[in-house]
């Protein structure tokens, strides 16, 4: 629990608890990266609230339905982290194209810019 962890922080913090009631929380983690970084495309088997706190940050989204089109491998997936991510088949390249021909096709995608 990062408020145990870092108390000083725990009052700039608080879980939502509309989308988290305490009673249910399971846990908490503070994770911090550095400008520009990028995660690799996976997915979270626990509800987790992201919060950008300085900057802002590009994150993209898929409905649970589109797991049978982003080739998932354990809890990641197989399609190479690209910028921009395609969306539209013209804008894949040939190579990831013949590879991961179904990611075109992945349904719920949502994408949006998160800042404090």
């Amino acid at each position: 629990d990062f408020r145990a962890l870092f108390p000083s922080l725990a009052p700039d913090a608080p879980p939502p608890t509309a989308l988290h009631p305490a009673d249910l929380l399971h846990s908490s983690v503070l994770r911090m990266s550095s400008p520009a970084s990028a995660l690799w495309m996976h997915f979270d088997t626990m509800d987790n609230t992201l919060t950008q706190i300085v900057g802002s940050k590009r994150v993209v989204l898929y409905s649970p339905s589109a797991a049978p089109f982003l080739y998932v491998s354990g809890s990641s997936s197989r399609v190479p982290n690209v910028t921009p991510l395609p969306t539209m088949p013209e804008d894949m390249s040939s190579d990831m194209s013949s590879e991961f021909p179904l990611f075109q096709l992945a349904p719920g995608r949502l994408e949006c810019t998160l800042n404090p």
